[in-house]
């Protein structure tokens, strides 16, 4: 304090001069304020720098560059796998195709499988007969002998057999010129009748065939032939 004109006192204004505001730290307080004003206007300007920096970059451009890598030198490989695979499976489907007509061609009979002449239609007829007389001289007084019976038995299997080749593998004997001229009448013929014959597996038409052998040996050797 400082005695005045009038005989009073008067307070001094000099700043961190008295050691009243030292002790109530009001000093302390302003130096506070003072710093966070100064932080807050630093990040502004950093801020503010950062934008004009930002600013003066390039702006960025949307190019591209496509590279296509060029096809493996082996890219022809499958391919070649491919034929090769389908060539293998057309000569399975072929083999598979002549296993299958030769498995058909085992189950026909004798005279096709061996392309033997085919008996003629007066054999046929004579055969036919023969049964049909067989037949009519049956009496119970003068029952059949079982060679009889069994001479019976393979006439009838043949007769059926020998009509079952006709009717379903028919040969036509006409010459060249009859066969144009009968060629719209045969298309319009209706066909035979094909007689039913059981299906045998091929393991028991050849059983059949060995028995037949068997027997057949048997009868010449019991002839003396």
């Amino acid at each position: 304090m400082n005695p005045s004109r009038d005989g009073g006192y008067s307070f001094g204004m000099t700043p961190k001069g008295t050691p009243l505001r030292d002790e109530l730290h009001i000093n302390d307080d302003m130096d506070i304020h003072d710093s966070a004003k100064l932080e807050q206007r630093r990040q502004a300007d950093l801020r503010k720098n950062l934008r004009t920096g930002l600013g003066s970059l390039p702006q960025p451009k949307n190019e591209y560059q496509i590279v296509i890598q060029p096809p493996p030198e082996d890219n022809e490989e499958p391919e070649e796998k491919i034929e090769e695979d389908m060539s293998d499976k057309i000569a399975r489907q072929k083999a598979e195709e002549e296993a299958r007509q030769q498995a058909l061609l085992r189950k026909r009979s004798k005279i096709l499988q061996r392309e033997l002449p085919r008996p003629p239609a007066a054999l046929l007829e004579l055969i036919r007969n023969s049964l049909l007389k067989a037949d009519g001289d049956k009496s119970s007084y003068n029952p059949p002998t079982l060679i009889e019976q069994a001479d019976e038995i393979i006439r009838k299997e043949l007769l059926i057999l020998l009509e079952h080749d006709n009717a379903k593998y028919p040969l036509d004997e006409k010459p060249s010129k009859e066969k144009k001229k009968g060629s719209k009448n045969s298309s319009t013929r209706a066909a035979a009748p094909l007689p039913f014959i059981e299906d045998f597996e091929e393991d028991e038409l050849k059983e059949a065939d060995n028995l037949i052998k068997e027997e057949a040996q048997y009868i010449r050797v019991a002839m003396g032939a």
